[in-house]
């Protein structure tokens, strides 16, 4: 018994681990741009700051919480398989990512250092994954004359930002001006360390990265590495979470140096069918057009009016009258995702009078198909004439609706709209010589 404890213990933590997104999973790039320095938002901070944590709006002068509600992000940002709506920011260039629905813990900012956020092993977290955060200039950071730190968010949907400032801060009491930012995006869900003027003295190191769940093992990390001697367009990935950037007079970013980092590509389950409604029973084949992410989709679980499959493409048969919805769930042996259609199917009753045709939506088009009819005596038809009923009381009253020309089997009904999945249509096959 202990040894099934153990090892239900132990899946439990892997699939825990499996659940989260590597962050090295993210793509980099370096760019240089012009830095614009922005002057309004929510100031934070004063000319004394040092060490502070900023994570309740109504403190904007910081303290020493590092819990909080956090500051609205302005939309909901996709992070390491997560979403954050809220971002706590702290004195010594790094912010972290925080979710409102916690409440007075949106934000948990603990670190076991304040000037090395991305190689922390603390657990506590209200939620794990709030130990996801951002870092610009990871280290021992302090205000003087001019200094302030700006929140300001920008855009508006689907391009909306929010850019943490840093202006005019220095290393200790160090004769330096650090300028820097952090911005996130919407329309890709990434993060950006943009660098204005940098002017530093003495040589040091820096955090510059991101780092995500599990708080209590440092192994989701995305960072750079910069060496001493080595250009900051010249930096490389980070082979631990504690990689750090030396800076010093002769060695910082130039003014518009940004360090990008974007989500890859969300894993998108989605499908068709041939038929969306027709008479019992219904047989129908389903089409995966499913979108792999980083890796290739390894399996498919599809729930169709109860009738389960693990086929990519299967083929199921409807004998039942009813409205069904159609789930697919797809992975790739890491990530999931799930589409469902709801009332997607219609069955109708078989024994619907004079109802000989299928039908498949085409945006607000309706295609109407049926199978070939002989007259009487085994001659082809010239025409097949097309009726349709436009309620979804198969008894109601038939319309002409068109003549399609033999040998076709099929009419497009143009811009009925998606309620003709509820509609009836027979055919009948004419000679008129």
């Amino acid at each position: 018994m202990k040894q099934v404890m153990v090892f239900t213990i132990f899946l439990f933590m892997l699939c825990s681990l499996w659940s989260q997104a590597q962050l090295s999973s993210y793509s980099f790039n370096y760019s240089e741009l012009t830095y614009t320095e922005i002057s309004s938002g929510t100031v934070l901070g004063n000319v004394n700051s040092d060490e502070q944590y900023f994570t309740n709006p109504a403190l904007p002068s910081g303290g020493n919480q590092y819990l909080g509600p956090g500051f609205p992000i302005g939309f909901e940002f996709s992070f390491a398989g997560s979403t954050f709506d809220v971002v706590g920011i702290q004195v010594n260039g790094w912010i972290s990512l925080g979710k409102s629905a916690l409440g007075a813990n949106a934000v948990d900012m603990r670190s076991t250092s304040l000037s090395a956020p991305l190689n922390t092993i603390l657990g506590g977290q209200a939620d794990a994954e709030l130990v996801s955060r951002i870092s610009a200039c990871g280290t021992n950071l302090k205000a003087q004359e001019g200094s302030g730190i700006i929140l300001a968010q920008s855009g508006t949907a689907p391009n909306r930002v929010l850019t943490v400032q840093w202006k005019n801060y220095r290393r200790g009491n160090n004769n330096e001006s650090l300028n820097f930012q952090i911005q996130l995006k919407e329309f890709d869900m990434s993060a950006t360390v943009i660098y204005g003027s940098m002017v530093a003295s003495n040589i040091g190191t820096l955090h510059l990265g991101m780092r995500a769940a599990p708080a209590i093992e440092d192994t989701n990390y995305c960072n750079r590495s910069i060496p001493s001697g080595t250009a900051w367009n010249a930096s490389v990935a980070g082979t631990a979470s504690n990689a750090s950037a030396v800076i010093s007079a002769a060695q910082v970013p130039v003014s518009g140096a940004a360090f990008k980092w974007t989500a890859p590509a969300a894993l998108q389950a989605d499908f068709t069918a041939n038929v969306t409604s027709g008479t019992a029973p219904l047989s129908i084949q389903f089409t995966d057009l499913s979108v792999a992410a980083g890796s290739p989709i390894t399996s498919w679980s599809w729930n169709i009016g109860g009738q389960s499959s693990t086929a990519q493409h299967p083929e199921i048969v409807l004998y039942n009258p009813g409205v069904y919805d159609v789930s697919l769930t797809i992975s790739d042996g890491t990530n999931s995702a799930m589409e469902t259609k709801p009332a997607y199917i219609t069955v109708f009753n078989g024994e619907v009078p004079g109802v000989n045709t299928s039908i498949q939506m085409d945006g607000n088009d309706a295609l109407v198909s049926w199978d070939p009819i002989l007259m009487e005596g085994g001659q082809n038809p010239q025409y097949y004439f097309l009726y349709f009923n436009g309620s979804d009381d198969p008894t109601g009253e038939f319309y002409f609706l068109a003549p399609v020309a033999y040998p076709a089997t099929q009419y497009r009904h143009v811009g009925v709209g998606m309620g003709a999945q509820h509609m009836f249509y027979r055919v009948s096959a004419v000679r008129i010589d």
